[in-house]
């Protein structure tokens, strides 16, 4: 049976006297505490490959919050993913445009997107019943919907927004019914990929649309292209006939 080296052993508990994490590879040490990398590619300038073991968790920033990476599958550049953020489901309601926002986890293929997170906003054209807000706000989601709310909720969405930020390009999205797309306008990109098979194939949407597009029932994939490499955020509005 193999043996663990021997590592430092304590008697007590470790009681640190600053502010910071105690592995130097959690983040970056600004001489006061620990904050996180400011993107990827410094996380993995800084993590030598040497000095890196599967598992290995560090804080990366996004926009304003902190997200959680680690080598997942191995100890490579691209082996560093995201293990989890903050995902917030909030709603907004006005009294002159009944919007609701509704921010949800990608149901992204993690084999080839393993730290996809986007954020789908679907805008309500029409007054909006308390009790659709309300059961999008609680844990029974889609459960909670009599057949009477479905059909209400099926008429008033005429539009959604996917929102993107780097490294995420794909965003993996559900129909329960064929919808007409009269119109497409992007944030940091300029094209629009779609596919209907799986990923098997995409066609492209050069942005601004406008004309008349169908998007039969079943699991689409959406991906954005950036319009640089120093865009980090990226955004599509889909409006629906």
């Amino acid at each position: 049976m193999a043996n663990q080296p021997a590592g430092f052993q304590f008697a007590k508990p470790y009681d640190p006297t600053n502010p910071v994490a105690s592995d130097m590879r959690y983040g970056k040490y600004d001489g006061t505490t620990t904050i996180p990398f400011t993107n990827i590619a410094e996380a993995l300038d800084l993590i030598k490959p040497a000095l890196r073991y599967q598992g290995l968790q560090c804080i990366i920033a996004n926009g304003t919050s902190i997200s959680l990476f680690w080598f997942r599958g191995g100890t490579a550049n691209n082996d560093l993913v995201l293990l989890q953020t903050d995902v917030n489901i909030s709603g907004k309601e006005d009294n002159a445009n009944k919007t609701n926002s509704i921010r949800d986890l990608a149901n992204a293929d993690n084999t080839r997107y393993p730290s996809e997170l986007a954020v789908r906003t679907l805008t309500d054209a029409a007054t909006s019943p308390p009790q659709i807000k309300a059961a999008y706000e609680s844990n029974s989601n889609t459960n909670a919907f009599t057949n009477a709310q479905k059909a209400k909720l099926d008429s008033v969405l005429k539009a959604f927004t996917l929102s993107f930020t780097q490294p995420v390009r794909e965003y993996k999205d559900y129909f329960e019914n064929t919808v007409t797309i009269n119109s497409i306008i992007g944030d940091g990109t300029s094209v629009l990929r779609y596919s209907t098979n799986g990923g098997s194939t995409y066609s492209v949407i050069n942005l601004p649309y406008n004309g008349s597009l169908s998007i039969p029932v079943g699991w689409i994939r959406w991906r954005i292209d950036y319009a640089s490499q120093t865009t980090t955020t990226a955004s599509v509005y889909i409006k629906l006939q």
